[in-house]
C-alpha cells in the first residue's frame, strides 16, 4: 500500500488515505471488469 504524505494534509491523511485507497481499488476492479 502506497502512503502519500502531504505536510499540509497531515491531519486529514489518516481519514482520507483509506477512503482514497478504497475508491482507487473500486475504480481498478471496475476497469478490469469492463474489459
Amino acid at each position: 500500500m502506497v502512503c502519500i504524505n502531504w505536510p499540509h494534509l497531515s491531519g486529514k491523511r489518516r481519514l482520507f488515505s483509506p477512503i482514497f485507497f478504497l475508491l482507487l481499488k473500486v475504480i481498478y476492479v471496475g476497469h478490469w471488469d469492463s474489459l
